[in-house]
């Protein structure tokens, strides 16, 4: 109770106590600024800001800080400014009691490279290796620290955009790095060495070659990666064994020779001792010594060399008599014609050899045939009779010829016939070999057996004297002994009604027609052929100091089968003479008809 009454009497004694004691007066701020309106700064530097009061005694000196951009420039509680990029920003201090404000502008702007240093002026490499190259910018700070790297040769050294070099090939080239507007910048001098050859080695140091034989020699640069690894090889006696650029040794004669591959520069070199054997040919021999065969037949011959493994086992064929039998280099014999003839083989070197005899037997005539069983011929003309013997590679072609009556018609050893006077006669053909026999029966007839006469109506003529008709007259000679035509004549139911003669102008003034095509044979509806049953057409004329007389009745409306390629006539053949063709000529006649 004590205690609580002690505690009750302190409570009053504080209570007057702070009753007695006044308030200090409050001083109210009215202004405050930043010491410096506008400041210049560069990247990663700071600067201090400070504020003056108004007043200065006043009572709430708090201010908050801040920045436009942070970004680009930000600004402590205590008012420290650090630019980080370049631009521009607004620092701005409040004091929050009185709602007071004040800023201050900040640029940040860039800092300039005044120069490049490398950490080297010259570099030596070797072809393929690399090295890096150290730049750094000076003033350290520089804002805009990208640099641009290049070679002047990029053959001889490259560069990459972080400053590391590597040689190409041997020689001097110049590594610059410049700044990015290219306004400052620093070099290098490069000089790339070659890698050279160490030492070259050859897969076999000694080599037996037999005389034509090939082994390639391998040869291996050190180290593998030499600038330069091409070799060249050389042998020291040409005769005894050559070495191409790849290293392919061949024997060539027997001997020692010395094979030596020089890398590029010539400095370093590897040897290989070669020695070449020659081995002969001891003998040849053949599967065959006597070969018979048919003419043109083939069979093959087949050498074996011995020793097998000499050095040139290559041989040559040739043939006694090619007349009776060839033979190919492969030893492929083949009969030409009936006898006898030694197939040689030889060694290489022409110092061995064997033969065979081949014996080609003749080739038997199984047949013959003519080309005319029959045939008609005139007195002096002359025709080929043509066989055909069987098989065609008979030997023994020859035929004697033979005619049964010499006097009608002859033949010679060729088969050429010659009518000699009318009648018949039979010409044989008979082999030699076989006795095979073929005949043709022989007609020698005079010449009114082969000229035909042709006649047909063309065309129906009126006039105001009367009606006529137009004939086409053809007259055909098939042989090559010609006729003249002197006479045609016209009769109608056996009565002579007109006769034209050869030497009449307007018979030679015809229109003469040099085709076979199909004619028109009436007038209109008319059929003119009705009218011309009974007429008859005769031509006269003279051959071979004859003369002969051929007919025809006027029907038809072709000339009947002759051939055209025979049209070969003038205005004057047909009365001049006819031989081999056929004449066409158109007869107007003055006979009236009665339609």
């Amino acid at each position: 109770m004590k205690k609580y009454l002690c505690f009750i009497a302190l409570c009053f004694l504080v209570c007057a106590c702070s009753k007695d004691t006044p308030k200090p007066k409050e001083v109210e701020l009215t202004k405050m600024v930043i010491n410096e309106n506008k400041i210049d700064l560069k990247p990663d530097l700071k600067t201090q800001l400070t504020i003056l009061f108004t007043p200065e005694n006043a009572s709430n000196k708090d201010v908050i800080w801040s920045s436009s951009n942070e970004e680009l420039a930000s600004v402590s509680n205590t008012g420290v400014v650090t630019a980080h990029k370049l631009g521009r920003v607004i620092i701005t201090a409040k004091n929050s009691k009185y709602n007071i404000t004040t800023t201050s502008e900040v640029v940040i702007s860039a800092v300039s490279m005044q120069g490049i240093q490398l950490n080297m002026e010259q570099l030596e490499l070797l072809v393929g290796a690399e090295e890096t190259l150290i730049a750094e910018v000076i003033p350290p700070n520089t804002t805009i620290t990208t640099l641009l790297w290049t070679s002047s040769n990029e053959k001889i050294a490259s560069v990459d955009q972080e400053g590391t070099v590597k040689g190409i090939s041997p020689g001097e080239t110049t590594i610059k790095v410049k700044s990015i507007d290219g306004k400052i910048s620093a070099t290098v001098k490069v000089t790339v060495q070659p890698i050279a050859v160490a030492s070259i080695t050859l897969n076999k140091s000694i080599l037996n070659l037999k005389s034509g034989d090939s082994e390639k020699l391998i040869s291996t640069v050190d180290p593998a990666d030499a600038t330069n690894t091409k070799v060249t090889w050389s042998s020291s006696d040409s005769k005894i064994a050559t070495v191409s650029q790849d290293g392919t040794v061949k024997g060539i004669n027997a001997g020692s020779a010395i094979i030596t591959v020089k890398s590029g520069d010539g400095k370093i070199s590897a040897t290989a001792e070669v020695t070449v054997k020659v081995i002969a040919v001891a003998s040849i021999t053949l599967n065959k010594s006597i070969l018979n065969l048919k003419s043109g037949d083939s069979e093959k011959l087949i050498s074996t060399v011995n020793p097998a493994d000499a050095t040139n086992t290559k041989v040559t064929w040739s043939s006694s008599n090619s007349k009776i039998a060839t033979v190919s280099q492969d030893g492929t014999v083949k009969g030409v014609n009936a006898g006898s003839a030694i197939i040689t083989v030889k060694s290489g070197d022409g110092k061995t050899f064997a033969t065979a005899e081949v014996t080609v037997l003749p080739t038997a005539v199984s047949g013959i045939t003519i080309n005319k069983n029959s045939l008609k011929i005139l007195i002096n003309d002359s025709r080929v009779l043509e066989i055909t013997i069987y098989p065609q590679n008979a030997d023994n072609k020859k035929v004697i010829w033979k005619s049964s009556n010499p006097s009608v018609a002859t033949v010679s050893s060729d088969g050429s016939i010659k009518g000699i006077k009318l009648g018949s006669t039979i010409i044989t053909a008979t082999t030699v070999d076989g006795n095979f026999i073929v005949s043709s029966s022989i007609e020698v007839v005079s010449i009114d057996q082969f000229v035909q006469v042709y006649v047909k109506p063309n065309n129906l003529l009126a006039s105001s004297a009367g009606n006529s008709v137009e004939l086409s007259l053809g007259v055909y000679n098939p042989t090559n002994t010609p006729i003249e035509i002197r006479y045609i004549r016209i009769y109608i139911d056996g009565v002579l009604r007109q006769t034209y003669n050869t030497q009449d102008p307007e018979l030679l003034n015809a229109f003469y027609r040099y085709s076979l095509g199909p004619f028109i044979i009436g007038y209109g509806a008319i059929n003119v052929s009705s009218f011309l049953q009974d007429w008859v057409v005769e031509v006269e004329y003279f051959s071979d100091g004859k003369t002969y007389t051929t007919s025809s009745k006027v029907s038809g409306n072709t000339f009947g089968s002759v051939n055209i390629n025979d049209f070969n006539l003038n205005i004057y053949t047909l009365a001049r003479g006819l031989s081999r063709g056929v004449g066409i000529i158109n007869l107007k006649t003055s006979i009236p008809l009665k339609l």
